[in-house]
């Protein structure tokens, strides 16, 4: 994340100062109007939970997703992303560590133990 990005308070991707927020960027919240405007459920407690039950301390999205009875995948993503940010949990995917902005597919959740 550079020096001039934030992350949206809604949906948790990263987001970069804009023309139209030259003045205010200082207090901007959400990356677009869409995600100011919807409301998502927060999925936190429920990974956190399942994390903290899992053997070896780490699970595949792709599980989570599956045993859910829910279409609301996005999100889950979402929350996952919060969680990445905060530092609290390590996303992977193809034994490497990535930034919370780029999951997609099935990707590993770990409890970041230096957290």
């Amino acid at each position: 994340m550079t020096e001039q990005s934030k992350i949206c308070e809604r949906c948790g991707r990263s987001f970069s100062n804009r023309k139209k927020w030259k003045n205010n960027f200082s207090e901007v919240k959400y990356c677009s109007d869409k995600c100011k405007n919807i409301k998502i459920k927060c999925w936190k407690l429920e990974l956190l939970e399942l994390l903290k039950n899992s053997k070896g301390n780490s699970f595949f999205l792709s599980d989570f997703l599956y045993n859910q009875k829910t279409s609301d995948k996005e999100a889950i993503k979402t929350s996952l992303r919060f969680l990445a940010h905060e530092k609290v949990v390590k996303i992977i995917k193809e034994r490497k560590q990535i930034e919370p902005d780029e999951i997609s597919g099935d990707v590993e959740v770990r409890i970041n133990l230096t957290y």
